[in-house]
């Protein structure tokens, strides 16, 4: 077959031809990745068909969620089957267990249709690390079929084992079957060539020197004990774990380093596995540090005999303290946070991005939307918006930028309601799945009330604006805030020139201050409204009479301002004054028109009463006297009428009795 070159994407490895076949010893999720996503995007750009099997701890819903944010067309390629992606179960166990002619069977097809479809080859990467025990032997097998045959077809491949599962039998199996391998030793990515004929012709001494480096760099304590539980090896790792050099360590019983409850649980499991009998190999216990100090490990062990057929046991310590702490941590933190989703007082939804599927919703978002939370959940969103397109496009730019904040949209109930909401939102992890966390503030009250008082406020505008009275608001040191069109036109200030000083330097002479103070603002502190009148100067001068209504502005029991109105009432003042002129000058005239009247009949009573005393007809006399009385009638009348402050209303009563008392008296 032709030699093509091929990217591998990865500097630590450089160019590669087909039949490229690699072992990666991974041990953190982070390790793959760094690897990995380089090496399947080179696929990707030199059109290989790519085929990414994946296990803990890289779950497949997990590994989706990143190569969406890492590949830009991660849809597309996955749609039109360039990157295919597998869990271990489902790749390697397709009928429940492992056969490997059945897998290897997968792999010759996978290659045809590569190449059928026109793609330049096959790339592809396995986790096979969580593999039964029991099936290692078939696994090893598998593994040497394919670094025979890979050689001879246009495929590469990276198998990954997990360092912190693989026993020191297991990374010798490993190496013998793969020619490339790849260990990170001090942060620092190390490849290293481990073609099988190279490595049985190494000495024993160099073989021993090759599995003594990897054991001393596993982040794993490694330990072997013998039948009677000593200690008969450990590596640096362990030392560190308990705490101890490792003198103080080699052929002291295990069990010495348990507490109680996992001496009873280990010293169980121990015999059981030296009997022979089907125990899992992996689980959890605690040891107690030389320092006292309890630390949760989890093992995995095997047993093996050694040169005189003694069974000991094989096996690595991870401390999982603080993952299980993390876990604590972790589990406290998502009772907190559901404990708030549950009683937030707004909705909660959560919801996948492309169909806009609800997947968990709080109370309030069902009582917000009228249902209950089982037909709620499974709906779509779109249901519920009035504008679903431009809902649409806020669930792009959110997915862009991580975030949504205070979009104001309205959603419509099932029972027809509009509701107006405020969202905020979020993108989201959920259960292994991308989705958005979006909380929706039902601010239709707020809005209707907001609209009311702007409708209010501009009312209230206008009819300041508009009123025929001259305006001026002022906070309470009576500094003006405002003024209104007629306060312009009557006292002539702008309201550039108004603004920001006291009333009383614009309009009030130092004199009216001084007499008016002390009286109005006793009233104004009562919170009373006061009206009187006053003069008030213009801006050129001019004295005015105007009638002032002052209000005192109090909010919440404070003094906040003052309203005061201006009416000008100079000509009304101009009329008084003339009436009150015109008056006096009637007065006077009456005045003096009474006093004539009244002398002349008191000369005309005085002349009869004389030319009757000289008279001795008596009829004569009688008839004098007859007219004297009716001239006092007149006079008693005039005088009356003279007296009377009411011309309107004359008491005729009153009158009759006076006149009756003067004629008979």
């Amino acid at each position: 077959m032709a030699i093509s070159v091929k990217n591998s994407g990865l500097g630590v490895i450089g160019p590669v031809s087909w039949g490229f076949h690699l072992c990666l010893l991974y041990r953190t999720r982070e390790d793959l990745l760094e690897i990995l996503l380089p090496y399947v995007k080179a696929g990707l750009d030199e059109n290989d068909l790519v085929i990414w099997i994946t296990d803990d701890p890289l779950p497949q819903k997990d590994l989706e969620n990143i190569l969406q944010l890492e590949i830009p067309n991660f849809a597309e390629v996955t749609e039109s089957g360039q990157l295919q992606l597998y869990s271990t179960p489902e790749w390697y166990f397709p009928q429940g267990e492992f056969n490997f002619q059945v897998v290897d069977r997968r792999w010759q097809e996978k290659e045809k249709e590569a190449l059928e479809r026109g793609f330049n080859g096959l790339r592809v990467t396995g986790n096979v690390s969580k593999i039964p025990s029991q099936v290692w032997p078939q696994l090893q097998a598998y593994e040497e079929r394919i670094h025979a045959s890979i050689g001879q077809s246009k495929m590469i491949a990276i198998c990954q084992y997990d360092l912190n599962l693989c026993s020191a039998e297991q990374i010798v199996d490993i190496l013998q079957h793969h020619p490339h391998g790849l260990l990170k030793q001090k942060n620092k990515w190390v490849k290293f060539e481990s073609p099988v004929s190279q490595f049985f012709a190494l000495k024993l001494e160099e073989r021993e020197r090759l599995f003594a480096s990897l054991v001393r760099s596993s982040h794993a304590g490694v330990l072997i004990v013998d039948d009677q539980y000593r200690f008969i090896f450990v590596n640096d790792e362990l030392c560190r774990m308990l705490g101890c050099e490792r003198e103080e360590i080699i052929g002291r019983d295990f069990r010495d380093f348990l507490d109680e409850e996992s001496r009873r649980l280990v010293a169980n499991r121990y015999l059981r596995r030296q009997r022979g009998e089907d125990v899992p190999p992996r689980y959890e216990f605690n040891i107690l540090r030389r320092d006292g100090h309890k630390r949760r490990v989890e093992i995995i062990s095997n047993v093996v005999k050694d040169s005189q057929g003694k069974p000991q046991t094989v096996a690595q310590l991870l401390d999982i303290t603080d993952k299980k702490r993390a876990e604590q941590a972790l589990a406290e933190s998502e009772a907190y946070y559901q404990s708030i989703f549950e009683n937030a007082h707004d909705a909660i939804i959560i919801f996948e991005p492309q169909e806009e599927i609800i997947l968990d919703a709080n109370p309030r978002a069902c009582e917000l939307y009228g249902l209950p939370r089982e037909e709620f959940i499974g709906r779509s969103l779109q249901e519920f918006s009035k504008d679903p397109s431009r809902g649409r496009k806020y669930i792009k730019k959110t997915l862009e930028t991580g975030t949504l904040r205070e979009l104001q949209t309205i959603h419509v109930r099932p029972d027809g309601q509009e509701m107006i909401l405020e969202v905020n939102a979020a993108v989201i992890n959920y259960k292994g799945q991308l989705a958005i966390i979006s909380i929706h503030r039902d601010i239709t009250d707020r809005i209707r009330t907001r609209q009311a008082l702007e409708e209010e406020r501009a009312f209230l505008n206008e009819l300041f604006e508009a009123t025929p009275s001259a305006i001026v608001m002022t906070d309470n040191q009576r500094k003006v805030l405002r003024i209104n069109q007629e306060f312009s036109r009557l006292f002539g200030f702008t309201p550039e020139e108004a603004v920001g000083r006291k009333i009383e330097e614009l309009v009030v002479s130092q004199e009216e201050i001084e007499r008016l103070r002390e009286k109005i603002e006793r009233k104004l502190i009562r919170g009373k409204s006061i009206v009187y009148e006053a003069v008030r100067k213009t801006k050129k001068g001019k004295i005015i009479d105007v009638q002032v209504t002052v209000t005192p502005i109090v909010v919440e029991g404070k003094l906040r301002g003052y309203y005061k109105l201006y009416q000008n009432i100079s000509q009304r003042k101009r009329a008084e004054r003339r009436l009150r002129e015109s008056l006096k000058e009637k007065t006077v005239l009456l005045q003096e028109i009474h006093h004539r009247v009244k002398n002349n009949m008191q000369l005309i009573a005085s002349l009869l009463r004389l030319q009757a005393s000289r008279s001795q007809n008596e009829e004569y006399r009688r008839l004098v006297e007859v007219g004297y009385q009716r001239i006092r009638s007149m006079a008693l009348v005039h005088e009356s009428l003279y007296q009377m402050e009411n011309l309107a209303r004359i008491d005729f009563a009153d009158y009759t009795d006076r006149l009756v008392n003067h004629l008979y008296a």
